[in-house]
């Protein structure tokens, strides 16, 4: 059982990663007026969202360690409700990930 769960933990921090690296980014036009193209040229052509990649590596890796350290495998949404380092970057994920989204 641990083989899979650190098997499966690498293959979503690649696939988290891939995600990021091939992910189509959205249209300059459709978020900013033409005024501010100029501005923001060349700004579709950046992968902003690998950015949160060290904040997924964080978040599984502190995970595993609490599932580890503490045995609290049966309760996971005591595990993520419960942690302030795990909620703090839970937090920030969505954060950065909704601001590069909607915002930039």
């Amino acid at each position: 059982m641990d083989f899979l769960t650190y098997t499966f933990a690498t293959l979503t921090i690649i696939g988290y990663s891939f995600y990021t690296y091939f992910e189509k980014p959205p249209l300059i036009e459709a978020v900013f007026p033409l005024a501010l193209t100029n501005v923001f040229h060349g700004f579709e052509g950046r992968k902003w969202l690998m950015v949160t990649i060290p904040l997924v590596v964080y978040g599984i890796s502190r995970y595993a360690q609490l599932l580890y350290e503490r045995y609290e495998g049966e309760q996971p949404e005591k595990i993520i409700t419960t942690d302030k380092p795990l909620i703090f970057s839970i937090f920030l994920w969505g954060l950065i990930t909704v601001t590069l989204i909607y915002v930039f």
